[in-house]
C-alpha cells in the first residue's frame, strides 16, 4: 500500500536529479516503523513477551502500557533523530524535492477539508492513543 502513495515520485520531467528521494523515504517509512515499534507494549510482539518474562522472573516489576512507554520513548526519540541524521547524510533527497512538495501540497488541496467520518475516526484514534496511556 505503501509503494503506491509514492507513485508520485518521478525521476523525470520536473522531478529530474530527485536523488535518493524513493530510497530515504521507502527506507525511513521501515525503520521509523520498528523503532517506533519498540515504544510501545503493542508495538511488536516481543515487547508483550518481554514484559511477561519481567513480571515472571522478577514480581517486583509491573510493567503498565504508561511505565513502558516512559521507559523505552526515549530511546525511541534518541534512535529517530539519528535515523534521520544518517538517512540524510547517506541519501540525500536531491534537488527534486521541491517539485514533490509542490505536488503533494496540490493533492492535498485537491482532496479537500476532513469529512464527518474521517474527523471521527480520528477522534476515536487519539482518545485510544490518550487512554493506552493511563496506569491501570
Amino acid at each position: 500500500a505503501v509503494l503506491a502513495h509514492l507513485t508520485f515520485i518521478k525521476d523525470e520531467g520536473a522531478n529530474a536529479g530527485a536523488g535518493h528521494l524513493k530510497e530515504l523515504l521507502m527506507l525511513g517509512i521501515a525503520y521509523a516503523a520498528s523503532i517506533g515499534g519498540i515504544s510501545t507494549l503493542i508495538g511488536t510482539p516481543p515487547n508483550i513477551i518481554l514484559k511477561g518474562y519481567l513480571e515472571k522472573e522478577f514480581p517486583a516489576i509491573s510493567l503498565s502500557f504508561a511505565k513502558w512507554t516512559a521507559m523505552v520513548l526515549p530511546f525511541s526519540l534518541v534512535f529517530l533523530v539519528i535515523l534521520w541524521f544518517y538517512l540524510l547524510k547517506v541519501l540525500p533527497p536531491g534537488r527534486g524535492v521541491e517539485a514533490n512538495r509542490d505536488y503533494l501540497h496540490d493533492e492535498l488541496k485537491r482532496l479537500g477539508p476532513l469529512s464527518r467520518g474521517e474527523k471521527m475516526m480520528l477522534t476515536m484514534f487519539v482518545v485510544t492513543a490518550l487512554l493506552w496511556r493511563l496506569p491501570f
